[in-house]
């Protein structure tokens, strides 16, 4: 089965870098067993990169200052109701997922594993993360790793 790791932030967006750092510390702990990638694109040029994979590892933030946990959520875009026209590039994720069914695009993973990981909204532009991020950044490794099954990640 082809995995792909993908920490999905701005880095420049203060906590919202989570994602990318995230991928940092998956990728120091699996090495090249899983491919580990991360990103600040549109979610046009997201699901691009998930293309050719079986399965999708996703590392994003949600703003949320009530919740601490690590949220799971899967996403088969098989299942998904193909969305007719197209979408701009710019539009949400799912959205995107639909487009790109619409085109009958066989090449989308069967699943999208989203892991979310709480952090409060951005007030400034800051090109690093606070130490609740950090931290934050890495339960949420430990959380990919857990999806990966790799015994290199204990």
């Amino acid at each position: 089965m082809r995995q792909r790791v993908i920490g999905w932030g701005n880095p420049l967006a203060g906590d919202d870098g989570i994602g990318p750092r995230t991928a940092d510390l998956v990728f120091a702990r699996v090495g090249d067993a899983t491919e580990v990638v991360s990103t600040s694109c549109a979610p046009f040029r997201l699901v691009e990169q998930m293309r050719g994979f079986d399965r999708v590892i996703l590392a994003d933030v949600r703003v949320d200052t009530n919740d601490t946990a690590v949220r799971r959520e899967v996403i088969r875009p098989s299942a998904l109701p193909a969305q007719a026209g197209l979408t701009r590039h710019d539009a949400p994720l799912l959205d995107c997922l639909r487009t790109f069914r619409a085109l009958d695009d066989d090449a989308l993973p069967e699943e999208i594993v989203l892991l979310t990981a709480p952090i409060a909204p951005c007030i400034a532009w800051v090109d690093r993360l606070s130490e609740q991020a950090e931290q934050t950044a890495v339960r949420l490794a430990d959380a990919v790793c857990r999806e990966l099954e790799v015994k290199v990640c204990g």
